[in-house]
């Protein structure tokens, strides 16, 4: 291993660094250990060093964010470190931390934001602690600008009360080209009485492998958002899954009458294009039905009736209420909050935000309606398995583990279900 000796004039002048060994290990120096796109955080660090090398390391990580520069990594020695926060991590910069086990951060005051994400930034192997804010958001002051290359954050824990480990404020990002989005990927939420993630304002994420834990909500998807969340885990807490409201797309007036049962529609004086799986709403018609696929006829039909779109739906009009939606009914387009999870588990949801009492060693009590909550059209599309084995395909069909059934509503309206015993007494 190099061995670490101080420059000096002598060194300058008569050695060269580069083909300097001891003991056939090269001798490492100020001169051969600076790096241009690498800035240093060490606790034996000082703010007035210029982190280019291991021997002048930085103090702060907030000093070195503040001369990082895209394509910089700041790479943070193993510590605990209370800092000035918020601060920004610049566009294409990265915060690699030794390992998250080792790596401790917190802001001074215990209060506030953490971390502000700009385009292509990236966090890894780091814990944030003891923060009642948010812990990695966007910058409040728009400043992120248009966003094509999404901020990542990898391989994070997060220990605190109250606070919010991933806050995503599609708001916050101007222009109509931006992603909107984190990417997320082996985060842990021990957040008692807080959040794990929260998303607003039709922002957009895909998570893998997101873990929360005694969090008031674990991931809570408000306002148009969208998640895609795949083999993660809500456990004890008070609610797991939540998606809330959606936001405004277009409005517009059905042309022509739509019959009870039809699957399609034509929608007139539209204010923007329909886009697929936005929700619908129709005066005097309290359901919501969400497009699948759509056309412009405004050709067709001619301008008399501004712009055009042909809507096809999931379902059937009207089916519940078994009215006819007239010629000229007001119609709202709206882009739903949703999660789309995937091979997700639920262990002791609802049983509080205490580990001492929540736990089911001590005797947690879960309130399974909790492990998915939809309000004001929220949508939540899951699979899950939770602490008692059972496999759910959302909330319409269950394979219960302890008796081997098959069961739910969504079964029981299936042609399977009439035609399982059939085939069961032809077989046996």
């Amino acid at each position: 291993m190099g061995q670490l000796i101080k420059n000096t004039e002598l060194d300058v002048n008569t050695i060269n660094a580069a083909v300097l060994t001891a003991n056939n290990s090269p001798v490492l120096t100020v001169a051969n250990s600076t790096f241009d796109n690498v800035i240093y955080v060490a606790k034996n660090g000082n703010d007035s060093n210029d982190g280019r090398s291991l021997a002048t390391p930085k103090l702060t990580i907030a000093g070195a964010m503040a001369i990082a520069t895209s394509g910089t990594a700041v790479k943070v020695a193993s510590g605990s470190y209370t800092e000035a926060m918020p601060f920004i991590i610049p566009a294409n910069v990265a915060l690699l931390g030794d390992d998250l086990r080792s790596v401790f951060v917190q802001p001074a005051g215990g209060t506030g934001d953490m971390f502000y994400m700009k385009g292509g930034s990236y966090v890894w192997g780091i814990t944030v602690r003891n923060y009642t804010g948010k812990a990695f958001s966007f910058p409040p002051d728009l400043s992120a600008g248009e966003i094509f290359v999404s901020p990542y954050i990898q391989n994070v824990t997060s220990f605190t009360t109250t606070g919010t480990t991933v806050y995503i404020d599609g708001d916050l990002v101007p222009g109509t080209n931006s992603t909107r989005a984190f990417i997320l990927g082996f985060i842990t939420n021990i957040n008692r009485g807080g959040y794990g993630l929260v998303m607003v304002n039709r922002s957009y994420s895909q998570a893998v492998n997101v873990y929360t834990i005694a969090c008031e909500t674990g991931i809570w998807v408000q306002s148009g958002s969208f998640l895609t969340l795949n083999g993660s885990d809500c456990g004890i807490g008070n609610v797991g899954l939540k998606a809330e409201g959606f936001s405004s797309q277009f409005t517009g007036n059905v042309l022509g009458n739509i019959q009870v049962g039809e699957t399609s529609c034509n929608i007139a004086f539209v204010s923007n294009p329909p886009r697929t799986n936005n929700g619908l709403l129709f005066d005097g018609d309290p359901n919501m039905y969400f497009i699948t696929t759509f056309s412009n006829i405004t050709a067709i039909v001619g301008n008399t009736y501004g712009n055009v779109w042909n809507v096809n739906i999931s379902a059937r009009f009207s089916t519940n209420t078994g009215n006819v939606i007239s010629d000229g009914t007001g119609v709202d387009g709206y882009q739903v909050s949703t999660i789309s999870a995937s091979a997700h588990t639920f262990e002791y949801v609802g049983a509080g935000t205490n580990p001492a009492n929540a736990l089911p060693q001590y005797g947690g009590i879960p309130i399974p309606e909790r492990e998915v909550v939809e309000l004001n059209y929220g949508r939540v599309n899951w699979t899950s398995t939770d602490q008692k084995g059972d496999f759910r395909i959302g909330p319409g069909l269950a394979v219960v583990r302890a008796t081997g059934t098959i069961e739910g509503d969504d079964f029981n309206r299936s042609l399977f279900a009439v035609m399982t015993p059939y085939i069961l007494s032809i077989e046996g």
